[in-house]
């Protein structure tokens, strides 16, 4: 197995320049400015121009990355999107060259000197992901010399704004809560080739060359960028994955560097409370005072259950009307759902009373008698499910906390990323 390794002779550097401009035609290799000569002690065809005085050959690259979710706005659970602008940083280390290195130590190298001698020639190209319409992008490269250990720090920033589309996952709506994802592709990073290993050869050409080892550094929310705070509760922690595409995705099985940026939003329940839970418990109430009509008059009782029954109905539409086309029952539409039951069952109830006192079927147990105690019971039963429904709130919110602490279940191929000592 080949290694990529820090000096190579003439004829070397020239044979793997020439498999780097193969590669290049196949839109792998690296551009012509990270290709250096033969008297570099640099590697001739990595795609990063790391040395191995940083990490080995064969290892990952260690890069850090910090995520600041500057704004986050217009979330919006129907169309399934939300927008955000993201500040994204990058940051390696980079050897600089010999012949820079003494002249560093008596003064300040400039961006512009470093980038002539090929320092920072490369940095991480991001593909958004979920992007719906156009995503601004600003970037911007600095260096920050460490005088006498011949490295430079470098950093590459991004800047992001667009809106992203977001499935959500709402079967526990609305005591749901969400995580918001910016996904990317960095092109110029791939990994192993059918499962081998980085810088082993293909078919004669240098393999693709070293993948990264994203590490996580500081990462913030800014509060007063978020403008839903009514509606949403803001956590403040960021997550950071790292996985890889498909190999099927591409015609030589190359996989690339993804990373997964994602922020956490709890919805608040409050406007549910009072605008539809409350309503409904107290229509289930009016609904009652049937029981309190003449059991023989089943003509007045169903009407006034009819009536409540449009109500609920009216209520329904406008429920629909907070929430997408889903193939399952939130737990709202179950809310929605126990409202109808109990107005058929007041319906039904209404029925065998006025059977019970028109024929007079059961002479030891009276209409009345049945009335009574069947009106209790579907009262008792109707306060009964609103008393526990706090708690069942408290325990879905506790669940979906604990929940927050593990993997996506969709990017179970994805890691969470070690903090970067960078």
């Amino acid at each position: 197995m080949s290694k990529i390794v820090p000096s190579v002779d003439v004829e070397s550097s020239a044979a793997i320049a020439k498999g780097c401009e193969r590669l290049r035609g196949k839109n792998w290799g690296p551009p012509a400015s990270l290709l250096r000569s033969s008297e570099s002690p640099s590697p001739l065809c990595p795609r990063l121009p790391f040395w191995e005085d940083v990490v080995k050959a064969e290892d990952p690259v260690p890069m850090r990355v910090r995520v600041h979710f500057m704004k986050l706005q217009h979330v919006d659970t129907v169309s399934q999107e939300f927008e955000t602008q993201v500040w994204i940083q990058f940051k390696w280390r980079e050897h600089v060259p010999v012949g820079l290195q003494s002249q560093g130590e008596k003064e300040s190298l400039g961006h512009e000197v470093l980038m002539a001698s090929g320092v920072g020639a490369w940095a991480p190209t991001l593909s958004f992901l979920g992007s719906i319409g156009n995503v601004d992008e600003e970037r911007a490269t600095r260096f920050v010399h460490c005088a006498g250990d011949g490295f430079v720090s470098v950093y590459h920033r991004y800047v992001i704004r667009g809106t992203f589309a977001e499935r959500m996952e709402l079967l526990n709506f609305p005591f749901d809560q969400q995580r918001l994802h910016v996904r990317a592709i960095l092109w110029d990073c791939p990994a192993a080739v059918h499962g081998l290993s980085v810088g082993q050869e293909l078919g004669g050409q240098p393999g693709p060359c070293r993948t990264l080892k994203l590490e996580a550094g500081d990462c913030q929310v800014y509060e007063e960028g978020f403008i839903q705070s009514d509606a949403w509760h803001l956590l403040s922690n960021v997550g950071i994955k790292q996985g890889m595409t498909g190999s099927e995705r591409n015609d030589e099985g190359v996989q690339y560097t993804r990373l997964n940026v994602y922020v956490t939003l709890r919805r608040r329940a409050n406007f549910y409370y009072f605008n539809i839970c409350f309503p409904m418990f107290l229509l289930g109430f009016i609904s009652f005072v049937t029981f309190f009509l003449e059991p023989t008059d089943l003509n007045s009782r169903m009407n006034l259950t009819l009536v409540i029954l449009l109500t609920v109905v009216a209520f329904r539409f406008v429920t629909v009307s907070y929430l997408p086309v889903t193939s399952y029952l939130t737990m709202l539409d179950y809310y929605m759902t126990s409202t109808f039951c109990l107005l058929f069952l007041v319906s039904l109830q209404n029925l065998i009373v006025f059977l019970l006192g028109a024929r007079e079927l059961l002479a030891a147990f009276t209409s009345a008698d049945f009335n009574k105690w069947t009106g209790v019971a579907l009262a008792s039963s109707w306060v009964a499910l609103h008393c526990l429904l706090p708690v069942f709130a408290w325990y879905v919110r506790r669940k979906n906390m604990m929940l927050a602490m593990r993997d996506d279940r969709e990017s179970g191929d994805e890691r969470e990323l070690e903090r970067s000592p960078l």
